[in-house]
């Protein structure tokens, strides 16, 4: 004969079966979870991957582009003219004068095209097989031509600089709007004294090494907490300088790729009451070419980027 079990073992052993249910719902569930998990995890990679392959692809059709539109350029930059073209040209005092179409060598740096002018010695020669072609130089008499450098020198990091536009092929003339600072950045503005700025380039290098030293010299008076200030900046960085020649001709001494470097001089005192009492700053810069001249105005250098 069966034991016949109390209401209270009943209800326990239902009240057991029921947690062992749970239990075993529970369980499941977490294995579901587990495994929609994993197939999102796997949808996600897979999603990773096309993306990949998309910009691989992309990547891939762009340099494609480039390269194609490399050749079309260097297949036009070939065909020179048989001869120079005659063309009249205007000089600084408006008189005009015969001269010749000169043809610049454009050099292939690491995929793109640069002008000689464009400041960029310091990358690989991918090919530089162009002609050159030489205009004649005229000069009029009773032209002005004015030494030395006129009012203030303007300076900036290089750091600061977002980008120079190169010169146009055939010239050494960056155009207004061609320097271009970053965010909130601009030229500081520094006086200096007459008769004591200099702009000098000069060629430096061995046969088929040829290349400049832009050398920029000014001197700024009286000794203060602001040129011993900016003298200690100025040790140590590279800079780009604007500075204003006696026929009003503005120079960009150094470049973002060669800024200009400060070169040691002197901060006196002088010796007797008549000697100057002031500071030296001198800087060089290395160029594939001369220093290049400058059409925009002291307002574009003393605006902040934006």
């Amino acid at each position: 004969m069966s034991e016949v079990k109390s209401p209270e073992a009943l209800l326990q052993d239902a009240l057991n079966a029921e947690q062992g249910r749970t239990k075993q719902l529970t369980t499941e569930l977490g294995t579901e979870r587990e495994a929609r998990t994993t197939a999102q995890n796997q949808a996600k990679a897979f999603e990773n991957e096309r993306n990949q392959e998309r910009e691989a692809h992309t990547k891939t059709k762009n340099e494609l582009a480039d390269a194609t539109k490399l050749v079309d350029e260097l297949t036009e930059q070939l065909a020179v003219p048989a001869g120079p073209k005659v063309h009249t040209a205007t000089l600084g005092s408006g008189a005009t004068a015969k001269t010749y179409r000169f043809v610049v060598p454009q050099f292939y740096l690491a995929g793109k095209k640069k002008s000689i002018g464009s400041n960029l010695i310091s990358n690989r020669l991918v090919s530089s097989n162009m002609s050159i072609v030489l205009d004649d130089l005229e000069f009029e008499e009773g032209t002005i031509n004015m030494g030395g450098t006129a009012g203030k020198v303007y300076a900036i990091p290089a750091s600061d600089v977002e980008s120079i536009t190169p010169p146009a092929a055939g010239t050494m003339t960056v155009l207004a709007g061609g320097v271009k600072f970053k965010t909130g950045k601009k030229c500081a503005e520094i006086y200096t004294t007459a008769d004591t700025g200099e702009v000098k380039d000069t060629e430096v290098g061995d046969k088929d090494s040829g290349s400049f030293e832009t050398n920029a010299e000014f001197w700024t008076p009286r000794i203060s907490d602001k040129v011993l200030n900016l003298k200690s900046k100025f040790a140590n960085g590279g800079f780009i300088l604007v500075m204003k020649d006696g026929n009003g001709t503005m120079r960009i001494i150094g470049s973002k790729d060669h800024p200009a470097y400060r070169v040691p001089k002197e901060i006196a005192t002088g010796k007797a009451p008549k000697d100057r009492n002031g500071a030296t700053f001198a800087f060089v810069a290395a160029s594939a070419t001369p220093a290049f001249i400058y059409t925009g105005t002291v307002a574009d250098l003393l605006t902040p980027g934006v």
